[in-house]
Formats: structure tokens, sequence, C-alpha cells
């Protein structure tokens, strides 16, 4: 048997199980979603969320671990493309096949441990009592416009307080820096190997020109992507 109709069955006996998990792994991330919200619906801000979520630990936690599992078997399809396209072309480097396996494994983590941050921060969330927030109502109370009989802020002003000091409880939290960078090293890893499969993968036929290109141009853009808040994507991930 020659080598090439080996390389075309072994492609046609996993085609399947790695489209399968491609689709679970999209209805896992996204079941995750669901369960994750359960209790919490759309919060307004980082403050309504950690006051929501201090009562639905348990939804929360299981939906961090779906979306994280979710996230770390998009491996599979990507691993099934790199050997496809490495079949085809003696230039690609075999080595980078760990890449593939690393980057999605590693963001999948860094969800999870992001979820175990927010969680403890929701714990330690106390309202208006959190440390900080009087000394910012009081900041805000008396930059009041001069001469105004009422120098009580607005409820927007207290909003921004709050959110303010959320933020920066779960900036505190022990494992925040661990989170960043299982998320920062993941994402560069798998967005590495997705832009080069699918390079070679257009190079070699396997993907069209525009599927190969979306795949690249998808893999620049998040990149160079980066949150309004300047803080790391991955908490927009995870409270959406």
């Amino acid at each position: 048997m020659s080598s090439k109709t080996q390389t075309l069955e072994r492609e046609k006996r996993w085609s399947l199980p790695a489209g399968i998990s491609a689709v679970f792994a999209v209805v896992l991330y996204l079941v995750g979603q669901i369960v994750g919200r359960e209790g919490v619906g759309a919060p307004d801000g980082m403050a309504d969320y950690l006051t929501k979520l201090s009562g639905n630990h348990s939804s929360a936690l299981l939906g961090g671990i779906l979306q994280g599992l979710g996230l770390a078997l998009l491996a599979a399809p990507l691993l099934y493309l790199f050997f496809a396209a490495l079949a085809r072309s003696d230039r690609m480097k075999r080595g980078l096949m760990l890449v593939m396996i690393v980057g999605p494994s590693m963001v999948g983590l860094g969800s999870i441990v992001s979820t175990l941050t927010l969680l403890s921060a929701s714990d330690d969330w106390q309202g208006d009592a959190t440390p900080g927030i009087s000394q910012c109502f009081a900041d805000a109370g008396s930059g009041s416009t001069e001469g105004s009989a009422d120098k009580s802020i607005t409820e927007d002003q207290k909003t921004e307080c709050r959110d303010d000091a959320a933020n920066d409880l779960r900036d505190d939290q022990s494992l925040v820096g661990l989170a960043v960078g299982l998320s920062v090293a993941g994402a560069l890893g798998f967005l590495v190997g997705l832009m080069y499969t699918s390079l070679y993968a257009m190079r070699t036929g396997l993907l069209s020109r525009f599927w190969g290109s979306l795949g690249m141009a998808v893999g620049n853009s998040v990149v160079i992507w980066r949150p309004k808040s300047g803080r790391d994507p991955l908490w927009q991930l995870v409270i959406g």
C-alpha cells in the first residue's frame, strides 16, 4: 500500500472523531456559559456580578469547568488538521504539534483558574462596606459643583466607585497571576498554531484560500486585540 493511500485512509479514519470533537467543544463551551450564568443573568458591571455570584458558586464553578474543557478540546481538530498538512508538506516543523496541544489546554485551564479567582473575590465582596468604596464616595462628593446645595454624589458615580472597588478586589486575588500567565501563554500558543496550520493547510490544498486566510486573519486579530479596560482578555471571556 502506497504512503499516499495510507495517509488518506488515516485521515478518513480520524476525520469523524475530529469533527465530533470540534462540535462537542463548541457545545460544551456554550453549555458552560449558560450554566455559569444561572442566577447571575446579565450583570450590570463587576460589582453587580460579584454580588450575584456570591449566591451561585456551584453553577458558576461548573460553568467555568465546562467552558475550560470546551476550550481545551479544540486541540483535537487543530491537531488533526496539523497532521493532515504535515503529511503533505516536508517544510512543516513536526515539533510544533506540541503547540497545538499545549495552547488550547492552557487557555482552558486559565479559564477555570479565572473562575476560581472570581469566586474568591465574591466571597470577599462586602457591598458598600468593601474597603475603598467609602473613600471613593467621599472623593466623588467633594468634587461636586461649588455652591451646590446638594453635595451628594449621583448613582452613576456610586456605580463607578463600586465597580472600581470590585475590579481591584478581583485583581488582588492570589490566583490572578496564574490565570493571566496561563491565558496569555495559552492564547499565544493556540493562535500561533492556528495561523501556522491554516497557512500550510491552504498551501497543501486542504483548505481553500478563503478558509485558510480566514484562519490566519482570526489568529492575527486576536493576537493584537486588547480590551478597552486594559485587563486580561480572559476576564472578558469569563464574564461575557
